[in-house]
């Protein structure tokens, strides 16, 4: 189905620490184009909860217990083209994508912070930017011209 407008995207956020959790969840719902409609502390739950909410959109952390971002995004692309952006505290040069075809497509924002407040205001605009990009590309491939811009 394709939207002639950019809906208020659906997001799921998947990250261990329930601070990073709360603040992305902020940072979206501030930004009155997204909701988000689940959260999980680990890849399982990730899973789980795609499953059943079926998002727009994933946040995904990298680094988590019991099942990684990397391992999640393998097992959901067995079933699923949902949009994927990674948020994690990368160190400088690590490479996400890798040879893994899973991963080819996924963009990334690296949490760094300060007690700069123009560091998350930063964060922010990157993570929206790329979650509406993530999910414009997966509109284009299905046939679908979203509109150009949510940030006109």
């Amino acid at each position: 189905m394709c939207a002639d407008s950019i809906p208020r995207l659906r997001v799921l956020i998947v990250d261990d620490s329930p601070f990073m959790r709360r603040v992305i969840r902020l940072l979206l719902e501030d930004s009155g184009r997204f909701e988000v409609v689940g959260e999980a502390a680990d890849g399982w739950e990730g899973l789980h909860w795609t499953r059943i909410l079926k998002p727009d959109v994933i946040t995904l952390d990298w680094h988590m217990p019991l099942l990684d971002g990397r391992e999640m995004l393998k097992r959901l692309r067995r079933e699923s083209k949902v949009p994927v952006v990674m948020v994690s505290a990368l160190p400088a040069g690590v490479d996400v994508h890798g040879e893994d075809p899973a991963l080819v497509s996924v963009d990334v924002v690296v949490k760094e912070f300060s007690d700069n407040p123009l560091d998350l205001s930063v964060f922010a605009k990157e993570l929206t930017t790329k979650l509406v990009n993530s999910w414009k590309a997966v509109q284009q491939r299905k046939g679908c011209s979203p509109s150009s811009s949510l940030y006109e």
